[in-house]
């Protein structure tokens, strides 16, 4: 006897789903054959599905730090019940969840009402896309896009390779392309976001299961149905691998993507996978002209190939590397639910300078209904967001990080995915510059109470000063130094005027004449000697930790992974190099700055215990002042640990 439960004037059950009239085309075949173009397209192109070649790929192209903030949502069929949050296809068959209780209170249990019926409930009839393009805009997004597939496996696109899609069932419409064409008219880029590594239930092991979807016998998870199996990932291990690149596919010749975002589990997949996915989307992308950005969290893909990705979180300081934020407007639930709180605008606008300012970019996520809405709560923050961007966003567009990212009391304590919230001050100051490097923009992180705000990073010539601008307000204001050499702007009386002032307020003034403050260089770093303790590291597994009482940069098996250190060079010219190290096989580094690079080999010292201070070689720096010196492998594929006490530069 078929099933059917009314939702919204809809009967949904299984029977709906027959009446779809799918059919059961081999969808087999159809993978297989979408990866068998992927290699002739690849065995003709410029780029090989080859990690090591595909390191010359240019990661963050010139577009993509100038954009610094992009929107995409979270909408499918688990915004249907409006409860708990995205992981709702999971969590419902989870004995206890919330999840798991709201499903069999206002359905039947997994068992008798599976996932897979409430797809018709998902009609998306409020859904227009030119008027979401024109919403994002008017944010400030300069790129933006859907999350093309999630973990429970519904296509946001008409796949060929699944039943279960957006144009053949639910909304009956294309959402990815009507999306696509509606971002381009706009004057945005357009992405594509993928979670669809972890719907697939079988990992490397063979017939272990650990995938999106909890396998329980008897339930649907397990359903040997042509159908049903698709969406819940109950596929064999190379059906299931073939159908993640061929949906890849998919979305690269149908909607040409300028970015591909990656969730966690692109290292669910064998390396030969992701190169050749890799090798595609960058051939396409050279047929098309475009410059791409594929970007990835946990470093699934090396540095050189990949933006780094971080899930409601960011950096603590400035980093070489341009590197993403994926944030969200709600403070739980990525996507709708009946319950979502939304955070305040100024927030956002906060955490949007400060990783701005330490050479990061933001992905904001927003959550529509169901039926295509976004409520009037996440519409209005996204007005004044796009409202101050409107007014600032000289300071935030186009703009590359300073010698600093920036002072004040409030500090993230580290960095990485999941960060803590912070309550920022107008002692807070944030720093960006224009690409020429002719303006110096400070951001206060609060409207400052005081007549005289002393930018205490900031270094000016004695008797300097002049006019800067209060950029939000176009008001004139006058700047100085003082005694100490701090540059002190004169502010205007009054409370905060303008979008989000209270929150954030922009100080421009002429770079020319302006360095960094000695306050500023003692907390980076003090010296010519590099020591283990003040690197900062960038990586996930590298660390610094104490060997024999003294301490070192260890854990370094990842060819990925590198240092870095701030240090200021008191005068121009050639500097020998030292480095004591242990090591228990030969290698090689590059140490480099940005306009010099010095490859050296690093011998083995026969044990990590065993420690060596070696020459390595000489290095020029052209000018004094502060420099970012970067210690890395020079070969990521044939790199071999090496632990690193301290580097010396030594005038010549």
């Amino acid at each position: 006897m078929m099933r059917a439960v009314m939702m919204g004037g809809v009967a949904i059950g299984m029977s709906a789903v027959m009446a779809w009239g799918l059919g059961e085309p081999p969808y087999e075949e159809r993978a297989s054959e979408a990866v068998r173009k992927v290699d002739e397209v690849n065995a003709k192109g410029p780029w090989k599905a080859d990690m090591k070649a595909l390191a010359a790929h240019e990661e963050s192209p010139e577009w993509f730090g100038d954009a610094k903030f992009g929107i995409y949502f979270h909408w499918g069929v688990y915004s249907v019940p409006a409860f708990d949050n995205e992981w709702y296809p999971r969590n419902m068959h989870i004995d206890g969840t919330p999840a798991n209780v709201h499903h069999n209170q206002m359905y039947e249990n997994p068992t008798r009402f599976g996932y897979h019926e409430l797809v018709p409930a998902f009609r998306a009839e409020r859904f227009d896309a030119e008027e979401w393009a024109r919403l994002f805009k008017d944010a400030g997004a300069k790129f933006a896009g859907p999350v093309f597939e999630h973990h429970d496996g519904y296509a946001m696109w008409g796949s060929k390779l699944t039943p279960w899609n957006a144009v053949e069932t639910g909304p009956k419409r294309d959402i990815a392309g009507q999306m696509e064409k509606a971002i381009r008219a706009e004057g945005m880029k357009f992405i594509a976001t993928f979670h669809h590594g972890f719907n697939g239930q079988f990992t490397e092991k063979e017939n272990e299961a650990n995938g999106y979807y909890p396998r329980r016998e008897g339930w649907y998870t397990t359903s040997e149905d042509p159908r049903e199996r698709m969406l819940y990932g109950n596929l064999p291990q190379k059906w299931s691998r073939d159908m993640w690149l061929g949906k890849l596919q998919e979305a690269i010749d149908g909607y040409k993507p300028d970015l591909i975002w990656f969730d966690f589990c692109v290292q669910r997949l064998p390396a030969e996978y992701q190169a050749r996915f890799l090798a595609y989307y960058f051939n396409r992308a050279s047929e098309w002209g475009r410059e791409v950005v594929v970007t990835c969290k946990n470093h699934n893909f090396a540095p050189e190939i990949a933006v780094e990705d971080f899930e409601k979180g960011r950096m603590e300081r400035l980093t070489p590397q341009t590197w993403l934020t994926d944030d969200t407007l709600g403070t739980g639930s990525w996507c709708y639910t009946d319950e979502l709180v939304i955070r305040p605008a100024g927030e956002i606008v906060q955490v949007l300078a400060d990783i701005v300012s330490k050479n990061g970019n933001l992905l904001l996520n927003i959550s529509p209904m169901s039926n295509g809405s976004i409520p009037k709560d996440q519409r209005a923050a996204l007005k004044l967001i796009g409202d101050w961007l409107k007014a600032n966003g000289e300071a935030i567009y186009s703009t590359r990080p300073w010698l600093t990212a920036g002072e004040g009391p409030t500090k993230l304590g580290k960095g990485g995915h999941f960060v803590e919230s912070l309550k920022y001050t107008s002692r807070d100051v944030r720093y960006t510059r224009s690409k020429d490097g002719k303006t110096l923009y400070a951001i206060l992180l609060g409207w400052p109470e005081e007549r005289r705000v002393t930018l205490r990073s900031v270094k000016g010539q004695a008797g300097a000063g002049g006019e800067g601008e209060l950029l939000g307000l176009r008001k004139k204001m006058k700047w100085g130094v003082d005694e100490e050499g701090h540059v002190v702007v004169e502010w205007p009386e009054g409370k905060a005027e303008g979008a989000l002032a209270a929150d954030a307020c922009v100080v421009k003034l002429p770079a020319g004449g302006l360095s960094l403050h000695d306050e500023a260089l003692a907390e980076l770093h003090p010296g010519l000697t590099l020591e283990a303790s003040a690197a900062e590291l960038d990586g996930t597994q590298i660390r610094v930790e104490e060997v024999d009482g003294k301490k070192s940069i260890g854990y370094w098996d990842r060819g990925g992974e590198s240092v870095h250190w701030l240090v200021r060079v008191p005068e121009a010219g050639a500097y020998r190099v030292q480095m004591e190290v242990a090591s228990e096989a030969a290698n090689r580094v590059v140490l480099a700055t940005h306009e010099f690079e010095l490859t050296a080999a690093v011998p083995s010292t026969g044990s990590w215990r065993v420690w060596k201070m070696v020459e390595v070689g000489v290095m020029e720096f052209g000018k004094a002042g502060v420099h970012q010196v970067v210690l890395r492998p020079a070969e990521v594929e044939e790199w071999k640990a090496v632990n690193v006490r301290r580097v010396v530069l030594l005038p010549k």
